[in-house]
């Protein structure tokens, strides 16, 4: 019988990563690849929103797991729905969000 070995096993779901990242340069890397002046600017504002809203969360747990973090978007998700965003605000905000999360999950870890 062959034992199956964990790709990632210091990755957990409850601690992020630690590290001595430059998450603002991160940040501004990832907006470096939009390419509207607009985009940019609504994709930063709907990031810093998130953020805002999951208070003690860090752009760190976005390297600690990719699905928790497509999880807590969808937790997010609903957040807006009670806040009554409309339905372009709600997908402009996790499109950019997803986008951040796939942009660090390439990245790979620190």
């Amino acid at each position: 019988m062959t034992s199956i070995h964990p790709i990632r096993p210091n990755v957990t779901f409850f601690v992020p990563v630690t590290s001595n990242v430059d998450w603002e340069r991160v940040v501004s890397d990832w907006l470096s690849t939009k390419r509207s002046h607009h985009t940019r600017r609504v994709y930063s504002n709907d990031l810093n929103y998130f953020l805002a809203h999951e208070p003690g969360l860090t752009v760190e747990y976005f390297l600690s797991d990719r699905h928790l973090a497509y999880e807590i978007s969808e937790r997010y998700r609903g957040i807006l729905l009670e806040e009554g965003k409309s339905g372009a605000t709600i997908n402009r905000r996790l499109s950019a969000l997803k986008s951040f999360i796939a942009y660090c999950y390439h990245c790979g870890p620190p």
